[in-house]
């Protein structure tokens, strides 16, 4: 399970819950308000996004992911 708390929300708010096997690395993108998780259980990169987590999960990549081990981001750049 995981939980997002920011200085910009006032709560703790539930994010995902049992939809992941194995989470390696989580990167956020606050100009959209997505969360990326790269699931090695699963070999799938996942997008969330943590103003409605309900309407928005996206298994983004998935195939050719053999050993996936890191992600990163680039919001500056589009």
């Amino acid at each position: 399970m995981i939980h997002f708390k920011g200085m910009f929300f006032p709560g703790e708010e539930e994010v995902v819950n049992n939809r992941l096997r194995v989470v390696r690395e989580m990167a956020t993108d606050w100009t959209t308000n997505n969360l990326y998780i790269l699931d090695v259980g699963r070999k799938a990169v996942i997008v969330v996004n943590t103003k409605d987590t309900s309407k928005y999960w996206k298994t983004l990549v998935s195939d050719g992911l053999s050993s996936p081990t890191s992600i990163a981001i680039s919001p500056g750049y589009g």
